[in-house]
């Protein structure tokens, strides 16, 4: 599961931890550390595993930033709004970031 899961992330400044007992922490450009356990609410975790996906899956940078509207708006489980941390805010940045790097780079099949 690790190896797949750091498969996943290879080339990205987000690096899983080695072992599912410890707590994810993303490396943001600016040398910034997000811990998701210490500084994101479960609220702000469920929007970051749903980005997490749409950094992979979507096809343009318009797309990413509609489904990062949606879920900001339509919260955890449809409970409603939520509100974008700092931390949180960092991390949208980067997976902005890199999708267009991703989008950008990419070749056609």
């Amino acid at each position: 599961m690790l190896a797949n899961l750091s498969a996943m992330f290879e080339g990205s400044l987000f690096q899983p931890v080695e072992s599912i007992d410890k707590d994810m922490i993303f490396h943001i450009d600016d040398h910034t550390e997000i811990d998701t356990e210490r500084d994101l609410c479960s609220e702000e975790k469920h929007i970051l595993q749903k980005l997490l996906c749409y950094k992979i899956l979507v096809t343009s940078m318009e797309e990413f930033h509609e489904k990062t509207q949606k879920a900001l708006r339509v919260g955890w489980n449809n409970s409603g709004p939520v509100r974008e941390s700092p931390a949180l805010a960092k991390v949208i940045q980067q997976l902005e970031r890199e999708t267009h790097r991703r989008l950008t780079n990419s070749t056609p099949p």
